[in-house]
């Protein structure tokens, strides 16, 4: 199970996994390209927050 995000520029992004009350589970420091393993992850409902310190993404997803 692992989770790809993309940039269109080749920037170096961090990224944080919360679960639905908002507890941040894993952080990881990624490349443009790069995959987070959310093999620690029960299933259930996520949300990811990704940054390059000057964009922010957030993506609500459902791991089976």
């Amino acid at each position: 199970k692992l989770l790809f995000l993309e940039s269109a520029s080749d920037v170096k992004f961090s990224i944080g996994v919360f679960n639905i009350s908002g507890r941040l589970l894993l952080t990881s420091e990624l490349n443009n390209g790069d995959a987070v393993t959310l093999e620690a992850l029960s299933p259930g409902v996520y949300i990811a927050v990704a940054t390059d310190g000057k964009t922010k993404l957030t993506l609500k997803f459902i791991l089976n």
